[in-house]
């Protein structure tokens, strides 16, 4: 690796870092566009009415050109480039991340302290995955997470930039990032044991730890709360009130209600209304009575169709039963294979981390170590709890597609609509119990883990 201060500089169009910073300065004053750089542009329509697309263009390389700059170690570059006023010390890229953090995360100490030298500040707070909120909306990417650059050395384990950073430029060791985390948690969960001696202990953030790492988890139990609560008003509330207050206020009441109004305002008409539908009602009962012998006979005379679609349906049902049995037993044979790759998978990786041990104890772990059978373990371990029964569900969850299949092909739309009815009846049989074990299991977590966090408070130097 070539020594950093062999680096070449950064170098536009055949000048140097001074002439090029002029040159900059120069555009900007012809063209009337602000200096410093304060964060990369976002590119994003009401931009591209503000500012021309050149200019545009011309930030993002200013930006990009600096943190290369950082994070190569030329210090000439980027200490003209803060001094000539391009940008500041606080400048954010794209992903919103602060110059310290990327001489950090580039493990480049001289660039750290000619930084401050310069006048940035050791407490200021930049993100370090994630991406801003302001430019990405969208749920697929990473909520964005904020550290002090002695939080990012303490996490990235950089005893050096600790140490320079507390004893030469005072950074305060007890801030508390927006997801509870501090330096000497930070230091601790990541395993750097030198740097959980050197930091004094501070207790704080365990309730904004607890909250945000148990966020998802929370909030998959209240949604499964929810459901419960919905489904006992359903059942207790929503049809009770249906069938007994619903139902008969509007078939009966308001009818009988109507009714009765109706007789008030007509009371006068009844005599001959009534004279008059006896009237109309004779005469239909005559009607009724004249052609009852026609439809009896018309429906004796429909007897033999009747039994002849039945007996059609029973030779459809008997002619795709072969059909309907083919569709379930190629469900259960990619059941018995599914299985079978499943047990196969297993014992192959517990053939492997055998001969794995075997050759260890036989070599005196000479060409084998211990990172080798722990690997081996844990795909061992992997097979039986995770892909074996993801194979498995993964054959599983097939099931009411099969039985979709199979239903159609033996009896129509009717048999497609049981498989239906059967998986609602279903649905409603399994909801309650994966709704419970969603929140014993989202409580548990959230218990072991606040646990987790008392034990930090009373020893905040715990590993």
């Amino acid at each position: 690796m070539a020594d950093e201060t062999d680096l070449p500089l950064y170098t536009l169009d055949g000048i140097g870092p001074a002439e090029q910073v002029e040159k900059i300065k120069a555009d900007a004053r012809d063209n009337s566009f602000h200096l410093p750089v304060l964060h990369h542009p976002e590119l994003s329509d009401d931009i591209r009415n503000d500012y021309d697309a050149n200019y545009v263009r011309r930030y993002e390389q200013i930006i990009d050109t600096f943190f290369e700059a950082i994070k190569s170690g030329n210090d000439d570059v980027f200490s003209l480039w803060i001094e000539g006023g391009l940008v500041t010390t606080e400048t954010k890229n794209q992903n919103g991340c602060t110059p310290l953090l990327a001489a950090i995360e580039a493990d480049k100490l001289h660039t750290v302290e000619k930084l401050v030298i310069l006048g940035a500040d050791v407490n200021a707070y930049g993100i370090t995955a994630g991406r801003p909120k302001r430019r990405y909306k969208s749920s697929s990417y990473r909520t964005e997470i904020h550290r002090t650059p002695l939080q990012f050395a303490a996490e990235k384990g950089n005893l050096k930039i600790v140490k320079m950073l507390k004893e030469a430029y005072h950074a305060d060791d007890s801030l508390i990032a927006p997801d509870g985390q501090h330096a000497l948690r930070l230091a601790a969960m990541n395993g750097h044991r030198e740097i959980v001696k050197y930091l004094p202990s501070r207790r704080g953030g365990g309730w904004r730890r607890w909250k945000i790492k148990h966020h998802k988890s929370l909030s998959r139990a209240k949604h499964a709360g929810i459901a419960i609560v919905k489904v006992f008003k359903f059942f207790i509330y929503a049809i009770p009130k249906f069938f007994l207050w619903d139902m008969p206020k509007h078939c009966i009441i308001k009818p009988a209600g109507r009714g009765l109004r109706w007789l008030v305002e007509h009371k006068r008409e009844l005599p001959a209304i009534i004279s008059d539908k006896m009237k109309r009602a004779g005469k239909k009962t005559a009607k009724v009575i004249r052609k009852t012998p026609k439809a009896l006979w018309d429906v004796v005379k429909e007897i033999p169709d009747i039994v002849k679609g039945l007996l059609k349906g029973t030779w459809h049902v008997i002619k795709n039963t072969p059909k309907a049995v083919k569709i379930v037993l190629l469900w259960l044979w990619s059941g018995v294979k599914a299985t079978g790759k499943a047990i196969g998978n297993v014992l192959s990786r517990l053939f492997s981390f055998l001969h794995t041990c075997f050759a260890a104890i036989v070599t005196f772990f000479s060409n084998i170590k211990f990172e080798n059978i722990r690997a081996g373990f844990n795909a061992v371990i992997q097979a039986v709890f995770v892909d074996g029964p993801r194979t498995i569900w993964k054959w599983l969850s097939n099931f009411w597609d099969t039985m979709w299949d199979a239903a159609g092909a033996l009896a129509g739309i009717i048999g497609k609509l049981v498989v239906v009815l059967a998986y609602l009846l279903w649905t409603g049989i399994i909801f309650l119990p994966w709704a419970v074990w969603e929140i014993m299991v989202a409580m548990g977590h959230s218990l072991a883990n606040g646990v987790r966090e008392i034990l930090v408070w009373i020893n905040p130097k715990s590993m």
